[in-house]
């Protein structure tokens, strides 16, 4: 998993992605959302490029999709139940953050992001 930096506009800036293949002249990369792109390697040398996986510290950013009319109520136990996930597992995990990404009216969906570290 890498974070690509300072996009030349093939794709979000500042998003994560998942390399799902390295070529000679390019690298093709994997959205959460399911999109993927294709950038030349050339344009990838002038990025700022963090690989995820490699850190001290591993980040895992994982997105819930909820249907739009999920109950708040309902969204909180999910996010309370990650919580105590993380805080009863203390080998695996050393915190973590839950979020409210964005609401998709076109689609009718909630997406929350938890990003746990380890």
């Amino acid at each position: 998993k890498i974070l690509l930096a300072g996009d030349p506009g093939a794709g979000p800036s500042g998003e994560s992605y998942i390399v799902s293949e390295i070529g000679l002249t390019h690298t093709r990369v994997v959205h959460w959302s399911g999109e993927s792109y294709t950038y030349m390697n050339h344009i990838l040398r002038g990025m700022g490029v963090v690989n995820l996986t490699r850190a001290k510290t591993s980040l895992k950013s994982v997105i819930v999709i909820l249907p739009y009319r999920t109950p708040s109520a309902e969204v909180s136990k999910l996010i309370d139940s990650v919580r105590v996930y993380v805080a009863d597992t203390p080998s695996d995990w050393t915190g973590g953050s839950a979020q409210l990404k964005t609401v998709d009216y076109v689609r009718a969906r909630l997406l929350v992001e938890f990003v746990l570290t380890s």
